[in-house]
Order: structure tokens, then C-alpha cells, then sequence
């Protein structure tokens, strides 16, 4: 099997399954969000290598943030918060960074990259399109 047909196979094909068959009580949107971070974790490291570069923590950070049009340390938050969390606690984690809050939202009708918005003065929330990520 190619690394195309792994692809549609076992990720495109059961993700679109889920998303067609959802319903209002539904939150099949974290196995999206689980699966999108874990691949997209691939592809920040095949993109490294591809081009000779090792894929060190500041590599993953520089190439995430200009991928996904946000600064290093948003990519830095962003990458904690969903990867970390999905990866480690099948969950976003949420978290206090210089004595501001972090927390997050995910939903169908927020864009498919991270956006930040302010809350309060004190709050970030993440929020992030787990189907189109």
C-alpha cells in the first residue's frame, strides 16, 4: 500500500465517514482533532527532512509558525495546548503562561488555523476548525 493510499485509507475515508454521520450530540470532532495534529506532526517532519534540515524542537516551531501564519510562540501555545493535549490527555490541555490563561474552543465554524482571541485581560482562547485543520 503507498503512503497516499495509507493516507485515504485509514485517515481521509474514516474521518469523512465520522463528519457525514455527526449529529448535535456528537463529538467526534476530537477524533478529527487527534488524527489532524498527529499527521500534521508528520508533515512538519517530512518537510524538515526533505529539505536536510534535523527536526529540532526551534525547526518544528519555525516551520509550524510560518505554515500556519502565526508568530513562534503562538505556534510554541497552540502546539502545547492541541498537541501536547491530544497526544497525552485525549484532550486540549489548558495552562497559565506568565500569568496569562490559556484555553480553547474548537468547532466547524472557526477557521482552519489557530486563531487567538482575547477574552479578558488575563485570557486567550485558541480556537481551532478540528475538520479542516
Amino acid at each position: 500500500m503507498t503512503p497516499e493510499e495509507k493516507l485515504e485509507n485509514w485517515f481521509i475515508k474514516p474521518l469523512e465517514q465520522l463528519k457525514s454521520s455527526r449529529t448535535s450530540d456528537s463529538d467526534g470532532a476530537f477524533l478529527a482533532l487527534c488524527g489532524a495534529v498527529a499527521l500534521y506532526e508528520r508533515y512538519i517532519v517530512a518537510s524538515l527532512k526533505a529539505a536536510g534540515t534535523k527536526p529540532s524542537p526551534v525547526a518544528v516551531q519555525t516551520f509550524g509558525a510560518n505554515d500556519l501564519g502565526i508568530t513562534g510562540d503562538q505556534f510554541n501555545k497552540f502546539w502545547g495546548m492541541y498537541r501536547h493535549g491530544a497526544n497525552h490527555a485525549f484532550q486540549p490541555k489548558q495552562f497559565t503562561s506568565s500569568g496569562t490563561r490559556f484555553g480553547w474552543e474548537i468547532s466547524s465554524n472557526y477557521p482552519a488555523t489557530p486563531e487567538f482571541e482575547q477574552r479578558e485581560s488575563d485570557l486567550f482562547v485558541i480556537k481551532l476548525n478540528p475538520w479542516t485543520f
